[in-house]
């Protein structure tokens, strides 16, 4: 009887350990807007912020990384989570291949002919990568203009850019 309980424990002490690991692994390691692609990668910058002002650092900061390995249905304008398969090059933008990336579901307000990631895509249309990365501050449709307000900011010199995108 109490090898039948020393098993029945051990397993349980097993499986919740197992369970805390696969808890731990199943955050995305980014979410956020692909603001970039090419060929061999895409850029995804988080459109939430961290905030490093308490040892010093800036008060908003936004992850960024060139992610390798991207499926080929992904296009710039895109909400994704990312999760990183292998280590992360630490750089700005951080560099990392992909292990898994699930393109989240893409909003179409009522009215509007465009979805939010093809208003964003034009937006990003008019710039070029070395304007990268630009982070995605706020979408939001006007149903009485027929257009979509974009608002971008240049992470490296705090410039934001506001778009009018028409609903086209």
């Amino acid at each position: 009887m109490k090898i039948k309980l020393f098993i029945v424990l051990l397993f349980t002490f097993v499986m919740t350990g197992c369970t805390q690991i696969l808890t731990t692994f199943s955050e995305p390691n980014i979410t956020g807007y692909v603001v970039d692609n090419s060929d061999e990668s895409v850029l995804i910058v988080s459109n939430q912020p961290d905030d490093y002002s308490s040892t010093g650092g800036i008060e908003e900061f936004y992850d960024a990384v060139i992610a390798s390995n991207a499926p080929d249905n992904v296009e710039v304008g895109d909400y994704v989570e990312a999760w990183y398969d292998g280590g992360i090059d630490q750089s700005y933008p951080a560099q990392a291949t992909i292990g898994t990336l699930s393109i989240l579901p893409n909003e179409q307000p009522e009215g509007a002919d465009l979805t939010e990631s093809e208003a964003l895509k034009k937006a990003l249309s008019q710039y070029s990568s070395e304007d990268h990365p630009l982070v995605v501050n706020s979408i939001s449709y006007n149903d009485d203009q027929n257009t979509w307000s974009i608002v971008l900011e240049n992470q490296s010199d705090d410039v934001e850019y506001s778009h009018e995108v028409l609903d086209e």
